[in-house]
């Protein structure tokens, strides 16, 4: 019975001293998914769920570094990949010195086949969203 108590007991500290230690850091939103970044841009994508199913909403946000912080320029939410869309996975590809995201969508409830698609960014709150060429593996 003793051996037990002291178990609860290390259990209970245990529990307490976790919880100071996640409140003394920042809060991260728990629907985000997948973060990402090259240079000067990130890409973020959060999960939102109703009772049915599941899809993203990705953005591109746009960061100024000539400071000692980022400073946050632009953020755009890609309207294209939003609704019925689950964003599975996202890799930055540098090309001639520009990056670009192949990105793997699949639907959240039917409608069309996994596949890639490329999102090239431009300047502040700009961007071009094309299929890939390269077929569904990317």
């Amino acid at each position: 019975m003793d051996d037990m108590i002291r178990r609860l007991a290390c259990i209970a500290l245990l529990s307490v001293s976790g919880v100071a230690f996640a409140e003394s850091r920042s809060p991260v939103d728990p629907g985000l998914r997948l973060i990402t970044s090259a240079g000067s841009m990130r890409f973020l994508v959060y999960s939102i769920c109703s009772s049915e199913h599941c899809w993203s909403e990705p953005y591109l946000e746009w960061f100024d570094l000539s400071g000692d912080d980022w400073r946050l320029m632009e953020r755009r939410q890609l309207e294209e990949l939003r609704y019925g869309t689950v964003v599975e996975a996202a890799t930055w590809i540098w090309d001639e010195g520009y990056p670009y995201l192949s990105v793997h969508i699949s639907p959240s409830h039917g409608g069309f086949e996994p596949h890639v698609v490329r999102i090239y960014p431009a300047e502040p709150g700009k961007y071009r969203l094309e299929p890939s060429a390269l077929g569904p593996d990317g």
